[in-house]
């Protein structure tokens, strides 16, 4: 279970299909209209405003509902869990480049799925 995971309450506007990984990470997406926008945080556990904000901002449903969203609330729940900017083997934001961890790899994937943001 994920300690930083706020239960999103839907409501008939919100839509969120919230997908969870072996691993605790989430993340959303939500199709609501041509504009696409992505947005990640939390890839370093040690910053939780970012983390908070964006579930705060899902369950109070504060999105525009006319664009379609990408959302990784928290990209680093390892880090976040034990308060420290590396995930357990890597800083995650200096390998997206390298792409050694298969958590950037997926998380990039999943963008180019997604199509480039507006």
């Amino acid at each position: 279970m994920n300690l930083f995971w706020i239960p999103i309450k839907k409501t008939k506007n919100q839509n969120f299909e919230i997908n969870q990984l072996e691993d605790g990470r989430i993340y959303a997406i939500r199709h609501g209209g041509d504009k696409k926008c992505y947005i990640s945080t939390g890839i370093h556990g040690d910053e939780p405003a970012g983390p908070i904000t964006m579930l705060f901002m899902m369950q109070a449903n504060l999105y525009p509902e006319n664009m379609s969203l990408l959302l990784f609330p928290c990209l680093n729940p390892n880090g976040f869990k034990n308060v420290t900017r590396r995930d357990d083997r890597m800083d995650l934001n200096r390998d997206f480049y390298a792409e050694k961890s298969y958590k950037t790899t997926f998380h990039k994937d999943a963008l180019k799925k997604f199509g480039v943001p507006d």
